[in-house]
C-alpha cells in the first residue's frame, strides 16, 4: 500500500488553511507528522479520514483516489481511552470487530483475539474491565482493538500519551514488533519528540499548514529535536534578529 497527498490545500478559516501538501507513506515506513499546535496535523489527518472536501489536489491509495477506497483498512488510534469502562477487555473487542463488517465468526475472532493478545502480553487480562486497568494497559488494549480487523495503516494520535517512563519503553518496544510482524504503515503525531525517534523511520515537519520538511529517519544519525528547532524555531528567531538588525 502507498498513501500520497499530492498538492492537497483545504482553508478551513481566514486564519487558517493547508497550503499545497506534499507527502507519501508506504509498507515499511513509520512516519512521524510533527508541528505545534495549530500547524495543521489534525487537518491532514481528517483529510485522509474524507472529513473534508478538499479545496485542491488529491489523496491517493496506491495511485486510485481515496474516494475509491475502503477506509475501514485504515485505523485510527486515539489519544484519550474513549470506552465504556464497565465493559470486559473481550466483549468490547468483539463489538468493535462486529461494527467494521468484516467477513468472519466469532471463532475466527477468538483466534485473532489469542495472536494479539500474546504479542501485546494481554492474555490474561481479557476478562478484566477496562476500568481495573492502567492507562499502559489501556492503550495496549485499544492498540490491540487497531488490530484486530487487519488494516494496511494505522494513524496514531499521540499514542503514548499519560505513560509513565517504564511503560512507555514497553510498549513502544511491543508497537515495533508489531509493526514489523504485520507490515503495518503507521502515521504518529506526537509532542514527545524523544520516544518519537525511537519509532519512526520517516518524518515529515509542518508549520502553519505547509510542510516544511519531508526526510527518511535514522535514529542513528539523525536527531529529531535537532531537525525541529532548525527547521521550524530557529527559522523564525533568525528573522526576528534579521529585523532587529536592520535598524542599525
Amino acid at each position: 500500500m502507498e498513501l500520497i497527498l499530492k498538492n492537497v490545500s483545504k482553508k478551513l478559516s481566514k486564519n487558517f488553511s493547508l497550503n499545497n501538501v506534499n507527502f507519501s507513506i508506504k509498507n515499511g515506513e513509520v512516519l512521524g507528522l510533527i508541528g505545534n499546535n495549530g500547524a495543521g496535523k489534525t487537518t491532514i489527518i481528517k483529510s485522509i479520514f474524507k472529513e473534508y472536501r478538499l479545496d485542491q489536489g488529491e489523496i491517493l491509495v496506491n495511485g486510485k483516489s481515496i474516494s475509491k477506497y475502503d477506509l475501514r483498512k485504515i485505523e485510527f488510534f486515539p489519544d484519550q481511552n474513549n470506552f465504556p469502562k464497565n465493559f470486559k477487555i473481550i466483549d468490547y473487542c468483539y463489538h468493535n470487530y462486529l461494527l467494521s463488517n468484516i467477513d468472519g465468526n466469532k471463532k475466527q475472532f477468538k483466534i485473532r483475539f489469542k495472536e494479539l493478545s500474546e504479542s501485546l502480553e494481554l492474555l490474561e487480562y481479557k476478562n478484566k474491565k477496562f476500568l481495573h486497568l492502567s492507562s499502559g494497559m489501556q492503550k495496549r488494549f485499544l492498540l490491540l482493538c487497531a488490530l484486530m480487523n487487519k488494516p494496511e495503516m494505522i494513524i496514531c494520535d499521540e499514542p503514548m500519551a499519560n505513560m509513565d517512563i517504564q511503560t512507555r519503553k514497553d510498549f513502544i518496544l511491543l508497537f515495533k514488533k508489531l509493526i514489523e510482524k504485520f507490515d503495518l504503515i503507521v502515521l504518529i503525531t506526537s509532542h514527545d519528540i524523544e520516544e518519537l525517534e525511537k519509532l519512526i523511520n520517516k518524518v515529515v515537519l509542518v508549520d502553519k499548514g505547509e510542510i516544511i520538511l519531508e526526510k527518511n529517519f535514522n535514529n542513528k544519525k539523525d536527531n529529531l529535536a535537532e531537525l525541529y528547532e532548525k527547521n521550524i524555531r530557529n527559522p523564525k528567531s533568525k528573522i526576528k534578529v534579521e529585523e532587529i538588525l536592520k535598524g542599525y
